[in-house]
């Protein structure tokens, strides 16, 4: 219901209760306003993303930094370090795909704000071990084929597509279905895609994904948002979608957005 910032904090616990599958004793909650619904009968109502870490991962990275000695000044997910990094200037919805080595991180974010979420285990790992598996070749020189091979190959590239292709679609399937919970949910349109992380730069992606999807999709470059040795300028685009999460973290570390 729509309440005062004091009274959404104190109620913020007993309605996560409904979403969280631990002991909220056991958790730390956070969470953004990111927008208000009215109700057919009028009823207005304060939408809230619900962003649930468990303590004993927080104090795992404490041990982490104390035993490196360093001082842990800030914590939050991935996927709001890279809302805030990509989406700094973007006025309308955008769909974040971040495909890791582990997995894949889909957002909507606005005004660097993170407003929705989902993740799939479906990821750049994945396209590698698929490679390796099935032309019994390592892991290492199945990386280095996909990053090399276009999506939609021809002629020799044409046996590895088919290979990867399967688990692109996961990937894209997943990203269709956030892009209709949003929609249906916030009543706002998504336009726009951007990717980041590892698997970004895979020859052609960009251009099978707006096929698919009907969207314009580009690859996000979080090197906009700070100043950069020119020196970095031939490497700038890898760094800027790989260090996407880095970036955003280190912005709110510095009052940015």
């Amino acid at each position: 219901p729509m309440m005062s910032s004091h009274d959404t904090l104190n109620s913020i616990p007993e309605a996560a209760k409904n979403y969280i599958p631990l002991p909220i004793s056991t958790v730390t909650l956070r969470y953004i306003k990111v927008g208000e619904k009215t109700y057919p009968d009028g009823t207005k109502k304060q939408q809230v993303f619900l962003i649930s870490i468990p303590n004993e991962r927080i104090e795992s990275y404490h041990r982490i930094f104390s035993q490196a000695g360093l001082e842990l000044q800030d914590i939050e997910i991935e996927q709001e370090s890279i809302s805030r990094a990509l989406t700094g200037f973007n006025s309308e919805p955008t769909l974040i795909i971040d495909i890791g080595g582990r997995s894949t991180a889909i957002s909507v974010a606005e005004k660097g704000v993170l407003e929705y979420a989902a993740q799939t285990d479906f990821s750049s790992g994945s396209l590698t071990q698929a490679l390796a598996n099935a032309l019994n070749i390592s892991e290492r020189r199945a990386d280095q084929l996909k990053r090399q091979t276009l999506i939609i190959g021809k002629g020799g590239d044409h046996e590895l597509s088919t290979i990867m292709i399967p688990i692109i679609d996961v990937i894209i399937n997943e990203a269709q279905r956030v892009k209709t919970g949003f929609e249906k949910g916030y009543n706002r349109s998504i336009k726009k895609v951007l990717l980041a992380g590892s698997g970004a730069n895979m020859p052609g992606f960009e251009s099978y994904l707006a096929q698919q999807m009907q969207l314009a999709v580009s690859t996000g470059n979080a090197l906009k948002s700070v100043s950069y040795p020119p020196e970095l300028e031939p490497i700038a685009p890898l760094l800027g979608s790989t260090l996407a999460v880095a970036i955003g973290l280190a912005l709110k570390s510095y009052g940015k957005l």
